[in-house]
């Protein structure tokens, strides 16, 4: 049994759908680690309030830290000011934990698909969507493949993908483009996007 105690959540909007605090109990209780995860409702809008009370005020030091998901992963960037250089660079931090009696926040999206993601320079490659996880994926690939097609509603995102992963071919395409030809596809856009 673990003798600290850890208490974190999972923080987004909408919120009510997320596994994740049946992933983490499930994994605590496997680990034998002692302490409790929930789901926090917290958007782009409450999140500088919720952010500031835990840096300001004694409920902050209960914490451990906290997962994040949309419109989060980009947002706290803007107020947690010690990030690591991958979550700068893909723009996209998913997880805000506490070190040294301050927050800090690093992508484990990244860590994660750097990890899984095992292909050869020449693999054509499809990321479908734009924001933090695909950020997170490409970034993860930037010197595994020579290019990467991302399939796209808007060109807006394409600048941050490219600051991503600065030493690919990074193409755009329509969402309706055919995927029969890639050896690996990465799914990032939410439930009902992409659906077929």
């Amino acid at each position: 049994m673990s003798a600290q105690y850890l208490r974190g959540a999972v923080l987004g909007s909408p919120i009510a759908h997320s596994l994740s605090p049946l992933l983490h109990k499930a994994a605590f209780k496997a680990l034998g680690i002692s302490g409790e995860y929930t789901a926090i409702e917290v958007d782009e809008k409450s999140f500088p309030d919720f952010f500031q009370k835990l840096e300001s005020s004694v409920d902050g030091s209960k914490w451990s830290g906290f997962s994040l998901t949309m419109p989060l992963k980009e947002i706290v960037l803007q107020y947690c000011v010690a990030s690591d250089p991958i979550a700068k660079r893909i723009d996209s931090g998913n997880t805000l934990f506490r070190s040294d009696n301050s927050w800090k926040v690093t992508s484990t999206d990244y860590l994660a698909f750097q990890n899984l993601l095992k292909v050869s320079k020449n693999s054509k490659v499809a990321i479908i969507g734009g924001g933090g996880t695909a950020r997170a994926a490409i970034g993860a690939l930037n010197t595994q493949v020579a290019a990467v097609d991302v399939l796209l509603r808007s060109e807006s995102r394409m600048a941050a993908l490219v600051k991503a992963a600065p030493d690919l071919q990074v193409k755009k395409l329509d969402m309706t483009h055919a995927l029969n030809d890639y050896d690996l596809i990465v799914q990032t856009t939410p439930a009902g996007v992409f659906d077929e």
